[in-house]
């Protein structure tokens, strides 16, 4: 075989492994995810005794699990501390949704304050329409953080609506394509741009698990915000709700992920509730503004007095 003949078939073989592994990304790979990866959450619970549930749902990536440890000794002070955390590599809001609902059963609570952070915030109403189609087991009040109501809510709302529609990630697309697809991943602002009680060790874990989060899961966490069904003007009236909407310094408004717009979209389905504006934060502000998050939240439960 001549040297041009043997780079020509070098060449044909490269070409058709590269069309395999794309038509396996975006055909097989999501069905492979399916397969392989759990939808299960972990729920954990740090408190217990009283009849009342507070139950955190973290937003994409599992953000502020880790952050939520600075809040808990406030959330306990009010209620039984509950934190909802997605599998990474898998996001199914039927599967969270039901196991939480099962599970606040299971401990007898009939009270439940949900607080959605983000995305978080979808899943709190999806936890409200499910236990509506259950006999009404809980009285529910709710706090929400930056809470999207869907991927219009995004400052990047036509890039993520493009991912979602056309790209179910899965084991070779975690493998190959993740810390590639993260290199620029999530950079902290400069350490003297902080504000006082700052935790620099979860900051920097929040760093790194942002450039190696799988796939799988962010993918699949975009599909269900651009799949959401849209919200009615009323669609939840009646349930205490307080919205806190995060302001960078010098920013237009926008906490730098979600369009402050929300907010208002937000009272709109709850037909009112009470706005505390978290000034000098991002949407990211439980690692970077833990003590102004805190401040915050005591504004935020004493909103709350009485539900």
């Amino acid at each position: 075989m001549s040297v041009l003949a043997l780079v020509k078939l070098c060449g044909l073989v490269t070409v058709y492994a590269l069309v395999c592994l794309v038509v396996w990304l975006f055909v097989f790979d999501g069905i492979a995810a399916r397969i392989m990866y759990s939808s299960q959450p972990t729920i954990i619970r740090y408190q217990s005794g009283r009849d009342t549930a507070f139950v955190y749902f973290t937003g994409t990536q599992s953000s502020g699990v880790d952050h939520s440890a600075q809040m808990r000794d406030l959330w306990g002070q009010h209620a039984d501390d509950i934190v909802v955390q997605y599998d990474p590599k898998r996001f199914d809001a039927p599967t969270i949704v039901k196991a939480t609902y099962d599970q606040l059963c299971a401990w007898g609570y009939r009270k439940v304050i949900l607080d959605g952070a983000s995305l978080g915030f979808m899943l709190v109403t999806d936890l409200i329409d499910y236990d509506r189609l259950h006999g009404n087991q809980f009285k529910f009040a709710v706090i929400e953080q930056d809470g999207v109501t869907s991927t219009n809510d995004l400052v990047q709302g036509p890039q993520a609506r493009a991912v979602a529609r056309i790209w179910h990630a899965g084991p070779v697309a975690n493998f190959l394509l993740t810390r590639l697809f993260w290199k620029a991943g999530f950079n902290p602002p400069p350490r003297n741009k902080l504000g006082a009680g700052v935790d620099d060790s979860l900051l920097a874990q929040h760093y790194q698990a942002s450039k190696t989060y799988p796939l799988s899961g962010w993918t699949g966490e975009l599909r269900y915000m651009a799949g959401h069904p849209a919200y009615r003007a009323g669609q939840y009236a009646g349930i205490p709700i307080v919205i806190m909407r995060s302001h960078p310094q010098g920013s237009n408004g926008d906490d730098g992920v979600v369009k402050s717009t929300a907010a208002e979209e937000i009272q709109r389905i709850f037909r009112g509730g009470t706005i505390i504006e978290v000034n000098g934060s991002t949407h990211i502000g439980f690692a970077e503004y833990p003590d102004l998050w805190r401040n915050k939240f005591r504004l935020a439960f004493g909103a709350l007095t009485g539900w």
